[in-house]
């Protein structure tokens, strides 16, 4: 599973990235692959700023790689 989270400006994305993975396997039990991106860029796939209902998981299982 990929967790893609949004950074605060400033933010280490090593260190972030870092404390997810931990925290996920800690927390849930589960590895997942944290992927951290720039502030807004995860607008395209929460529909955030297009409509007020958040899109939060994106189900890729089907999709051709």
């Amino acid at each position: 599973m990929t967790v893609m989270v949004e950074l605060r400006d400033g933010a280490a994305d090593d260190a972030v990235k870092e404390s997810l993975d931990r925290r996920f396997k800690e927390g849930l039990g589960v590895k997942c692959i944290v992927r951290p991106v720039a502030r807004g860029g995860l607008a395209s796939y929460t529909g955030v700023t297009q409509t007020s209902k958040i899109k939060r998981v994106l189900d890729r299982r089907n999709e051709k790689k």
